[in-house]
């Protein structure tokens, strides 16, 4: 049984006061995240789709059961929705976000926000004409195994003072038309480890150092990213994104030092079984490790203590947790988390990246960029 018809079967009825979805882009992350998504949230009531591809519009309506349109301005015109989901390719993430701002409704996008940072005002200025809002679905940061560093930081963990992030992966570059065979592996996943760090300090960096490379991959592409953010008050993140490993997958992992304790958070099953020495003891220890989903453990010393778990779909469950919270926080007059400022601010990050490994130089950004005082709280 797949993830949407699991969902399906129990999802609870809609509310009467449901607010009207509707969904833009019918490919990979509408079934795989947005869908799912939004069968766990009855607040929301999905009420049509649409998609350029006629193929992609039929399974939608017959598997779905509702209508799907060949364009954005006419679904918008027909079903009139209050939130408008954009699930499109990044190239037209800024046409269905101005169009369905204008239509007067607020925007839920997938990441990365837009493919440059030079349309960005343009977004902004419709969000302002049109008195809606852009969020943008960073969900990492909605994962409880990286959620709980913020949470554990006032207390067990302290004051967090370093961030280590790592995927160990192979990609075997592929011809195709998607996005994602480009292999800009900082623009396509880059984009949620920034995210991650910025949300857990509270701040962005005020330096970025990086050097990519692209060893047998295409040309333009990075499959390895080794980047370096310097925070305010001594604070640093490290990065290490490798697409050429033969070794073990790796999703994505990561390592926050506190004052206190550090904690790990592994993001992707694991089913690990450690039998070994501890060298303080010289007693025996033996260890289990099993979370389909990935977990988050405090450290201090050997002793370890889980403290989160993801669900076995934390894209899809992530993605409901931020939706939900993004609707609330509109529909109360407060500011959403991961606004489309923000996000601005996390494109221009990693394109700040491109640009340190094209000069071989770090950029200063508290000189290049206004980054904003305040994160998703």
């Amino acid at each position: 049984m797949g993830l949407l018809s699991s969902l399906r079967r129990r999802k609870p009825a809609p509310r009467p006061d449901a607010r009207p979805v509707a969904l833009v882009g019918l490919g990979t992350a509408a079934w795989g995240i947005h869908l799912p998504a939004l069968a766990q949230l009855p607040q929301l009531r999905l009420v049509g789709g649409a998609d350029l591809s006629e193929a992609a519009r039929a399974r939608f309506s017959r598997e779905v059961g509702l209508p799907a349109y060949a364009s954005a301005q006419e679904l918008l015109e027909r079903e009139r929705p209050e939130w408008v989901i954009v699930a499109t390719p990044p190239a037209h993430h800024l046409a269905a976000c101005r169009t369905a701002l204008a239509a007067g409704a607020h925007v839920f996008c997938e990441k990365p926000l837009l493919e440059s940072s030079s349309e960005g005002e343009l977004l902004l200025q419709a969000e302002r004409a049109h008195g809606r809002r852009v969020v943008v679905n960073h969900e990492f940061a909605a994962m409880p195994i990286f959620s709980c560093a913020r949470e554990l930081s006032r207390t067990e963990l302290g004051d967090l003072v370093f961030l280590q992030f790592w995927e160990h992966q192979l990609e075997v570059p592929h011809g195709g038309d998607d996005w994602r065979t480009e292999c800009k592996t900082m623009r396509e996943f880059g984009t949620h480890v920034v995210d991650l760090a910025v949300q857990l300090y509270g701040a962005f960096p005020r330096r970025l150092y990086a050097r990519m490379g692209s060893p047998g991959g295409p040309r333009g592409s990075d499959l390895v990213d080794v980047v370096t953010l310097d925070f305010p008050d001594g604070r640093i993140a490290s990065i290490v994104l490798d697409r050429v490993s033969h070794g073990p997958h790796r999703y994505l992992e990561m390592r926050a030092d506190g004052t206190r304790a550090s904690l790990r958070a592994s993001f992707g099953g694991r089913i690990d079984l450690q039998v070994g020495l501890d060298v303080r003891s010289r007693r025996p220890r033996a260890l289990i490790d099993l979370a389909l989903g990935g977990q988050a453990w405090l450290e201090r010393g050997t002793s370890r203590r889980v403290v989160a778990r993801n669900s076995m779909h934390p894209f899809a469950d992530a993605t409901a947790r931020h939706l939900g919270n993004a609707v609330a926080a509109v529909a109360a007059g407060r500011e959403p988390p991961v606004s489309a400022a923000y996000a601005l601010d996390v494109v221009r990050l990693v394109e700040a990246a491109y640009q340190s490994a094209s000069s071989g130089q770090p950029v200063e950004l508290a000189e290049t960029s206004s980054w904003r005082a305040t994160c998703p709280g």
